[in-house]
């Protein structure tokens, strides 16, 4: 990097501040030559020139500084040892570490974080400046130590994984620093190369500067006590941050934890914390905060703060004006992040984390649960207005104070009319069945799919479905109008509102895209599988399906991996509900209060969790285990029907036949193969450069048979299952549809050529859609 600098005398003045990080028109960051001095005027913080590789600053390209200030810096910025500790970075601690680790009373849990296995069957400890490793040390089991060359011994052991700067406890080693984490305290951090070294504190002090609390925890015998002395001489500025421990004749934190027990150690570790709250030097004004009560530092007063492990909530107030905002706390600790959401931190940079520190500390008692989704979490419900933070806002979701409860009146009607949401109550039940049992059900729920022709009521069929969860009109989404964003990031804010995706097509070249986009988005997504998120980013995420998935479109989907994920419901026009049922469903908030009805009593009553035996016995016709177990999600949602309302037996058993016969007609890839093979034939294509009979036995050659099935299946818009060629094939394998695979036979080179070459083929089932006629013959 080339600085951009005048020069006054022996002064140089910087358009770039590496202290605040930024580039300024006008000036305010300097350096004295003659003195090997820098100053910053924005955060009135200066020092040697010495000390500005700490913010990446290299004065080896400053011609006018000294030749040994130039040399040293450079020598410190130049270090890195990264690559030497990423060709370890998958090799683990093995047994016999983590056996002597266990003697000295220390688990696995942190390990992985901490260390990796060495050379020579050693501890790998890496010590970082925060971008780059610029030091490694080893210990053998045998306790000898000894370092990667040219390691640097600036920084603290762990420091990189500190980020809560309540408290930070400095120990002497790294056993030591592995026992505090052991029992629970994780703000530890160690010498990197025992007690005589304290050029990690002094090089960090304005790090440890930030922490309301500084527990010294060095060894307690003479060398230690010595290291504890001079550490409080080089951080006497701070000095009443400054605490230490009482560990009676135990020689350190290992010592207590092995001799006296982990509840010991807890013990002396509270006890340093506990010592009396230190006086902050924040205070509050009348119109914004203040630091050593002279300094103001902010614009804005806040009120109603709340917070979680992750983001923090309230009201900001400028100048008589009120804002509500939500933030991560990352997005907190930097000033244009305050500025965006909040207003004005003119304070120093470094005091940000301390001012957060204080706040939320002023507002310790209105802490509260971070939460994945809305929705029923340990046999709690939990929505918009429960005290917790939910960060997806995917989706609406209806409060629970919103929603009246059902009168005597309303309570009778629908258990008299609400089976006949549609005609064939076989239909109504599935979708009303799907919903309820969605109170019961934690794990992954099966897909509800809505097919039939236009104008038949799918949207409204979708959206009173939705209603009993909670939902509205703005869960329903257009494939049309859905970005392809969208398709890649679903998630919901609520376990039981779901996700409608409607008017799904398969005519039109971009309907048909966007539907197939959708198909493999959701494979991904139930399979966990690492996807793209799309347009917005190329990072790669693992999406977490939280909420319910309605599909609705005109055709039914035949794509294996999702039909077999699905609870299908087929609506036609003989099957459209009465106008009185129908207009009194859609224009009252019935629905609601059903949904509402059904939680009450799942909270009350309990979960209901039927077996899979069970599901079984009653479903004897069902063999695939999906559909088993998409039968269980149904039966469950019927069993919670059944405890609101009272249903007729007979409809009861017709409904449960029709489940039986609708989930056991499964997809059949056998069938769906040879149609696909129908559309090359009825296309009168040239088909014997890939496909031959010979005698009874058929052979293609799968590459440019898959090209040509491809290119008809889209010329055709054909709503059967193709999946891609590698999966095709392999499903045609294990399904017994490939006899044999890379069979050496002749073919003709191409569909234009009558010359033959040896080429591998594969020999398939016989069947009748191509007959000799249209083939060559050898």
């Amino acid at each position: 990097m080339k600085y951009v600098y005048t020069k006054y005398g022996d002064e140089l003045r910087f358009i770039y501040c590496p202290i605040c990080g930024k580039e300024k028109a006008n000036p305010d960051f300097t350096i004295n030559v003659r003195e090997g001095k820098y100053y910053c005027f924005s955060n009135d913080k200066g020092g040697s020139v010495k000390e500005l590789y700490k913010y990446g600053f290299d004065i080896s390209e400053i011609e006018e500084l000294k030749t040994s200030y130039k040399k040293e810096n450079k020598n410190l910025c130049n270090i890195d040892l990264s690559s030497v500790f990423l060709e370890k970075k998958n090799c683990y601690l093995n047994d016999d570490w983590i056996k002597y680790l266990a003697s000295r009373g220390i688990s696995t849990k942190y390990l992985n974080k901490f260390a990796r296995l060495g050379k020579n069957n050693t501890m790998m400890i890496p010590l970082t400046n925060g971008k780059k490793v610029v030091g490694i040390k080893y210990r053998t089991l045998d306790k000898n130590i000894f370092s990667e060359k040219n390691s640097l011994s600036d920084y603290l052991m762990n420091w990189q994984l500190v980020k809560d700067f309540s408290y930070i406890i400095i120990v002497e080693g790294e056993i030591d620093l592995l026992s505090c984490i052991e029992v629970g305290f994780e703000n530890v951090v160690s010498l990197p190369f025992g007690a005589g070294n304290l050029k990690s504190i002094k090089n960090q002090k304005d790090w440890l500067s930030k922490f309301e609390k500084i527990i010294i925890a060095t060894d307690n015998d003479i060398q230690g006590k010595k290291s504890k002395d001079e550490i409080v001489d080089i951080l006497k500025p701070i000095k009443s941050k400054l605490f230490e421990v009482d560990m009676k004749e135990a020689k350190d934190f290992n010592d207590v934890l092995t001799k006296m027990g982990r509840e010991k150690l807890i013990e002396i570790i509270t006890k340093a914390l506990k010592i009396e709250k230190i006086i902050s030097p924040f205070n509050k004004g009348e119109d914004g905060y203040y630091y050593n009560l002279t300094s103001k530092i902010t614009d804005f007063l806040l009120e109603n703060i709340k917070f979680s492990d992750n983001y923090i909530l309230g009201t900001s107030i400028n100048n008589g004006r009120k804002k509500d905002f939500f933030a991560k706390k990352t997005e907190l600790l930097t000033r244009n992040g305050i500025l965006e959401n909040l207003g004005y931190f003119t304070g120093a940079l470094s005091t940000i984390p301390s001012f957060w520190s204080w706040i939320l500390e002023e507002n310790a008692d209105k802490y509260i649960r971070e939460i994945e989704y809305f929705g029923i979490i340990e046999d709690k419900y939990y929505d918009i207005n429960s005290p917790v933070i939910c960060s997806k806002k995917d989706l609406k979701i209806k409060p629970l104070e919103e929603i009246e409860d059902f009168s005597e009146q309303e309570k009778a009607w629908i258990e008299k009319n609400i089976i006949y949401l549609r005609k064939d109550f076989r239909q109504s039940l599935l979708g009303i069945c799907w919903a309820l049992g969605r109170f019961h059900m934690e794990e992954t729920y099966p897909i509800l799919e809505v097919s039939g022709t236009t104008s038949i009521g799918k949207t409204e069929y979708v959206e009173f479905i939705s209603r009993i969860l909670f939902g509205d009109k703005e869960n329903i989404k257009s494939l049309a109008t859905l970005s392809n964003h969208q398709i890649r990031s679903f998630s919901s804010c609520s376990n039981l509102t779901p996700w409608a995706i409607d008017e799904v097509k398969l005519t039109g070249r971009y309907q048909k895209d966007k539907a197939l986009d959708l198909y493999s988005t959701i494979r991904s997504v139930y399979d966990n599988k690492t996807i793209n998120q799309g347009n917005i980013t190329n990072k790669l995420t693992e999406f977490k399906l939280c909420t319910p998935l309605i599909i609705s479109g005109e055709t039914e989907i035949l794509d294996l991996s999702i039909k077999n994920r699905m609870v299908s419901v087929h609506l036609t026009n003989k099957n459209k509900s009465d106008d009185e049922i129908f207009f009194k469903l859609k224009n009252t908030n019935l629905l609601e209060k059903l949904g509402k009805f059904a939680l009450m009593d799942r909270l009350s009553n309990g979960k209901i969790d039927i077996s899979l035996d069970f599901v079984k016995n009653i479903l004897n016709l069902v063999k695939d285990e999906r559909q088993l177990y998409n039968g269980r999600c149904i039966l469950t949602g019927l069993k919670a029907f059944c405890r609101l309302f009272n249903l007729d037996n007979e409809i009861k058993k017709d409904f449960i036949d029709f489940l039986n016969e609708t989930l056991s007609n499964t997809f059949d890839m056998k069938k769906n193969f040879f149609e696909l093979l129908e559309l090359v034939r009825d296309s009168g294509k040239e088909t014997g450069h890939f496909y031959q009979i010979k005698g009874d036995r058929h052979f293609v050659r799968f590459s440019p048979l898959y090209k040509a099935i491809s290119e008809e299946w889209t010329l055709t818009n054909s709503s059967l299952e193709l999946l891609d060629m590698k999966t095709l094939k392999k499903q045609l394998t294990e399904e017994g549809i490939i006899i044999k695979d890379r069979i050496s036979m002749r073919f003709p080179k191409n569909e234009f050529s009558s010359e033959t070459s040896i080429v591998k083929a594969c020999e398939i089932i016989k069947n009748n859609i191509f007959i000799k006629d249209f083939l060559s013959e050898d």
